[in-house]
């Protein structure tokens, strides 16, 4: 859980033993009257784990499944041409620019 999370939990467990009103928390966290509601009900069902970010620990919708990542970097490596065949020694030129052989081409 980030730090931001962590305070979120810390503060709603006060909410809980009674120490603060919703309020106050709210304005604690930064968090709108409102907002601070939908939090304090998610921590209600689920505790401490319902506040961490939903989308933590999945892999991305755009992104490339870990066989296509070892399939295209194995590929370069093993002298398709790329950084492995001594062509291009900056990853971050490759990744602005394109593989060497397509700049050529082009």
């Amino acid at each position: 859980m980030s730090a931001k999370e962590l305070d979120r939990v810390e503060v709603m467990g006060r909410v809980k033993a009674g120490a603060l009103r919703l309020v106050e928390a709210a304005e604690m966290l930064g968090l709108s009257c409102r907002q601070g509601k939908r939090v304090w009900a998610r921590y209600r069902v689920g505790g401490g784990e319902a506040l961490a970010h939903r989308g933590c620990c999945r892999e991305s919708n755009r992104g490339y499944g870990q066989d296509f990542r070892v399939q295209v970097i194995g590929g370069r490596a093993l002298g398709g041409g790329g950084w492995a065949s001594g062509q291009c020694g900056d990853l971050a030129a490759v990744v602005a620019g394109g593989w060497p052989q397509e700049a050529a081409a082009a």
